[in-house]
């Protein structure tokens, strides 16, 4: 997608910044390198110079591709050289002195991402850089003159409100996450294993994705489960096994995509064959509890009401020992947002322009497990949903 200027997410930027006193903002990580830049980088080498006055500047690794981004001062560090073993972290950390002298920023108040326990990778989606004790050792060091302030609350707190931009490129990751489902569903067959069946849809949103709507990058991580093992995915995500589905098992889908930097969240649960009754009142039930949760949804609303609604709709149906998770989360610029955060015990409020995943699931030890996740944007008239393909058997 080509990249473009938002400046209705940067003014929300610079308007939290200046209300925290703050000169300017240092980020590193690659999730929000591309909030600030449009630029989803590889390594997370990469550095934004967000000033609260002005204009940013990125500093860019020469050990990656060409940075794609509407910011005109680009500037290179040396992240990788034959001819002396380099420093990749506190040569960046060098450009940006250079950036912050030639500002007037060498003394200034400075944000940075120092309570960032969740992070989201960038392109090279199995590794990333992130800020540790050791590297904000390195940025005190190489910027002397630099007062540091946390600023991760910050920008979450900037990222939670989506602009048309921003929902733009969430539409585009839901609309691949698509692709994969859609795999998913064409996909249950007796005597498929489950790791080929993730490596189908993994393949299906990416050799599909990759150019639709302009898309450059994507990245997709599939986990399936069958059987009685459904029972056990409201946690850490158990499948890709080598197991055969077989004919009557539940099978479970917890699918994330990322496309140029922005996420797609996304569950599904199915049958292989036809559900029986018990299976089909058990998939019903959450189904419910999901649209009737997404239902109430309204600007101001506290988010713990929706979580609420669903959780009583699946005790209704007979299944409240079963509730392991919370309703839902916020989606960005990583699958994982702290606002909103849709809990039974959340104080968070829902706002219009918010974007988050619509989970609830019900998980019977032994038999099963249902989970329906979809993303669902908050608009100024009411929910409506990113994601649409098949979100319950029929």
């Amino acid at each position: 997608m080509i990249p473009v200027r938002d400046a209705t997410k940067l003014g929300r930027l610079r308007e939290l910044a200046s209300s925290r006193q703050l000169d300017a903002l240092i980020l590193q990580l690659p999730e929000n390198v591309v909030y600030v830049t449009d630029y989803w980088p590889l390594l997370g080498m990469t550095f934004v110079v967000f000033p609260v006055d002005g204009e940013p500047a990125l500093v860019h690794s020469n050990f990656e591709t060409e940075a794609k981004t509407w910011i005109k001062d680009v500037r290179i560090a040396v992240s990788e050289s034959v001819t002396e073993v380099a420093d990749a972290f506190a040569n960046g950390l060098e450009v940006v002195r250079q950036v912050l002298e030639d500002r007037g920023l060498a003394r200034a108040k400075v944000g940075y991402e120092g309570s960032f326990s969740s992070v989201g990778t960038g392109f090279l989606k199995y590794r990333t850089n992130s800020v540790t004790p050791g590297s904000l050792e390195t940025m005190k060091r190489k910027l002397p003159g630099v007062s540091w302030e946390d600023a991760t609350d910050l920008l979450y707190e900037a990222r939670s409100i989506k602009t048309e931009l921003e929902l733009e490129k969430l539409r585009v990751a839901n609309e691949v996450s698509g692709f994969g489902l859609e795999a998913m569903y064409l996909g249950l067959t007796e005597g498929v294993r489950e790791v080929d069946l993730a490596t189908k849809i993994e393949n299906a949103s990416v050799t599909r994705g990759v150019g639709y709507r302009g898309a450059e990058h994507v990245i997709a991580c599939a986990f399936v489960s069958s059987g009685e093992f459904t029972a056990e995915t409201y946690g850490v995500c158990f499948g890709n096994s080598p197991k055969k589905l077989r004919k009557g098992d539940f099978v479970m889908l917890e699918y994330d995509v990322v496309v140029d930097g922005y996420s797609s969240d996304m569950s599904r649960t199915y049958v292989v064959g036809q559900p029986d009754l018990k299976q089909r009142h058990l998939l019903e039930t959450v189904y419910e509890a999901q649209v009737e949760g997404v239902r109430m949804e309204k600007d101001g609303l506290p988010a713990k009401e929706v979580c609420k609604k669903a959780e009583d709709i699946i005790r209704k149906g007979g299944y409240g020992e079963h509730l392991k998770h919370y309703f839902g989360h916020g989606v960005g610029v990583t699958i994982w947002e702290p606002h909103p955060y849709i809990h039974s015990k959340s104080s968070d409020l829902l706002k219009a322009g918010m974007v988050h995943s619509a989970e609830p699931g019900a998980y019977v030890h032994g038999y099963g497990g249902v989970r329906i996740e979809d993303n669902v944007f908050l608009s100024r008239s009411g929910p409506v949903y990113l994601s649409t393909y098949r979100p319950i058997q029929e």
